[in-house]
């Protein structure tokens, strides 16, 4: 809902992963563990019109761009965990 808020408000990419990496950088100066969920969007069809392409897109980045910083990575597929990192 966040991402969907941003790109609602109109922020740029840019903008958008400059606010990632500030909520990335609080989640390491606090001692509590965090647990971020997020929809996987890229597996499905393409979709056919831009503005949802843009949306997945920038997803997709998002979700890497965490996943980078993250200590752990888990991807749930039917309610089974894989854990990736």
């Amino acid at each position: 809902m966040w991402l969907s808020n941003l790109i609602g408000a109109r922020k740029t990419e840019a903008s958008i992963r400059k606010r990632v990496a500030g909520v990335l950088g609080a989640m390491r100066g606090t001692g509590a563990r965090v647990v971020i969920v997020s929809n996987e969007l890229g597996l499905g069809i393409v979709p056919a019109d831009r503005a949802t392409r843009v949306f997945r897109d920038l997803a997709g980045k998002v979700n890497q761009q965490i996943a980078a910083e993250a200590d752990e990575v888990h991807f749930i597929v039917s309610g089974l965990p894989l854990q990736l990192k």
